[in-house]
């Protein structure tokens, strides 16, 4: 019994150990493809950890600052040329380290373009299929809750049209602000999952 019981301890020990390095390939590769990475390269995961580190210190949407990377081309966001309605992707501009970390990941698709199996173009699609550009926010939902309390049903439906393919850049989202900063009072919502 004893015998059975360490082997079997052996082999969960083993497992578990193994565990954290299939869990951190896993997670780098869903990094890779928000970036719109092709293969692997070892310094991918700090590339990736970089541009997070600089979303937080610059308190910028983690969803907008991925899909506002993947919207721009490399040469135009090199010269800072996109718009400031690009609110997070402006934020993360405003960063120290921000153009050595566009140089860095300018450099490493750029190894993707050389052997003739990458565009531009190519990483903007990849980004936009990785990166929703709408997503449910809590003031969102709380506008609509207030809607439907009284009856309107309007922004349920809203938010239900556009929440169905929200990698595409819809007019009704855009006219409702759905890809906009979110408005200060938001900031005192609190979500309860109590009923």
């Amino acid at each position: 019994m004893c015998a059975f019981l360490c082997s079997l301890h052996y082999r969960a020990y083993k497992l578990l150990a193994e565990f954290d390095h299939i869990y951190h390939e896993k997670y780098v590769d869903a990094l890779r493809q928000k970036l719109g990475l092709l293969g692997r390269e070892p310094a991918d995961g700090h590339l990736a950890t970089q541009f997070l580190e600089m979303m937080q210190t610059m308190f910028a949407d983690y969803t907008m600052s991925w899909r506002e990377l993947s919207e721009v081309p490399l040469t135009d966001l090199a010269n800072s040329n996109f718009s400031t309605d690009m609110w997070s992707l402006t934020k993360l501009a405003g960063h120290d380290d921000w153009k050595s970390w566009l140089a860095a990941y300018s450099e490493r698709t750029s190894r993707q373009a050389d052997l003739h199996v990458d565009s531009d173009e190519n990483r903007m699609e990849r980004m936009q299929g990785a990166n929703p550009r709408y997503i449910l926010r809590n003031y969102m939902a709380e506008n609509a809750i207030k809607q439907a309390s009284n009856g309107d049903y309007s922004e349920v439906r809203r938010l239900h049209r556009v929440l169905q393919d929200p990698f595409r850049k819809q007019a009704e989202a855009e006219e409702a602000g759905y890809a906009s900063p979110p408005p200060g009072w938001s900031r005192r919502l609190r979500v309860s999952c109590s009923s």
